[in-house]
Formats: structure tokens, sequence, C-alpha cells
């Protein structure tokens, strides 16, 4: 699945008076997503996680899935039974923790060692939701914004990060600052403009049903 698509990310250098890069986007909250029917149908940990290391992995000791309904273990890339009905009942919009014990031989001295490797994934809807029908149309909207209100974040501005649900109607709504930045006053305006987002198109799941779903806005200086 192509990644630039199912992270909706919006990325933008803007020049303000004082000459700073803007930098910012949008997307889920999470780094690795799956889309609600893919997850329907995986199998292994590579079809949740399309960038899943398993070339380098020699020999599983265990593998956990988690959700907040429960856990389920499996003891290899394949996912067990209980994985599979686990996963099978995971909502749009939550989270997927998963973690794999295994046994990893060093390429230069061909000792075996035991490692742990960790990541989260979120379940995505498969139509995601889309600012005005056209992903570059919120790099205007923000940028206007910005300039409407005569903001200019200084280069000390360690940058803030907003979480917020697009719902059923396309409208931003449970705006939650997840990381506040060295400049409350800014933090407040930031967050009146996403608050303030014209409609979004609503995100709609496999069955072609509107849903909410759930995404990060991060805005910072200098680039990420």
């Amino acid at each position: 699945m192509d990644t630039n698509l199912i992270s909706l990310l919006l990325q933008l250098s803007l020049a303000t008076t004082q000459h700073q890069n803007l930098y910012f986007d949008v997307r889920p909250r999470a780094d690795f997503v799956v889309a609600e029917s893919e997850l329907r149908t995986a199998t292994a940990l590579s079809d949740i996680n399309i960038g899943y290391p398993k070339n380098w992995i020699n020999t599983y000791r265990a593998t956990r899935i988690k959700l907040n309904t429960g856990m389920a273990e499996g003891k290899s890339e394949s996912l067990s039974a209980a994985q599979i009905d686990l996963i099978r009942h995971a909502p749009i919009n939550s989270e997927i923790g998963i973690e794999v014990d295994y046994m990893y031989n060093n390429p230069v001295t061909g000792i075996p060692y035991f490692n742990q490797a960790k990541f989260t994934v979120m379940v995505v809807p498969d139509q995601q939701a889309v600012f005005l029908n056209d992903h570059s149309s919120v790099r205007n909207y923000i940028d206007q914004a910005i300039k409407r209100r005569n903001l200019v974040l200084p280069k000390e501005f360690s940058g803030l990060q907003i979480d917020f649900m697009v719902d059923e109607k396309g409208t931003t709504i449970d705006l939650t600052s997840v990381k506040n930045s060295n400049f409350p006053s800014l933090d407040k305006e930031l967050f009146e403009i996403i608050c303030e987002m014209p409609a979004w198109k609503p995100a709609e799941d496999s069955n072609g049903k509107r849903v909410k779903q759930s995404l990060r806005f991060s805005i910072g200086t200098g680039g990420c």
C-alpha cells in the first residue's frame, strides 16, 4: 500500500517575515497504519506492517499482539489463531501494540543474541478523511490562517502537536494538545486554527459507511 496516501502526510516550507521555515503535517498519530479491510484478512505480522523486518529475524521466541480488549500470543511471523481472532475485532482508530522476542545472529561473530522489537500500528478506514477533497487545500488554509492572525513563529518555537477527530459529518472534534510548545499564546492561536477548520470529506469504512477518523496535526520550525 502507498504509505504516502495512507499517512495523509502534508508538508510545507513557508517564508515568514523573518524568512523562517515552517513545517507541518497532518496524519494518523501512529508511525505505522493498516487499512481496516487489510487487517481483516491478515495472517502474518508483515500483513499488519509492510515494513516488518522478517528477513533478519533468525529464530522467534514469542510474539504478542495487544489491544485494549486483550492480548494474544504467537510463536512466529505467522499469526496464531488467537491473534487472528483478536485483530479481526479491532475497531477503526484503535492502536495495536506488537512485541516480538527473537534471536539474532551477529553478522561478524555469528553469535546469536536475544532482542525484542516493539511497534504500534493504527487501524485506519479504507477511505481516509480528506480536507476539502484535496490534501493540498489544508496547506492553503493554514498558511492563510497564520497570515490573517499575523502570527510569527520564532526559531525558539519548540513545536506543537494536536490530536483531533474528523467525525461522520466532516467536522473536527475532540481536539487535544498532546505536545505543547514553549509559547502558550501561539499554542492557543494554532489550536483555534485547527478548531475552526472547514469541513473535511469524511472517512469511509470498507462498506462505504461514513466513520470517524483520528488524526494528528504537528507544526514546528526548521523542518522535521
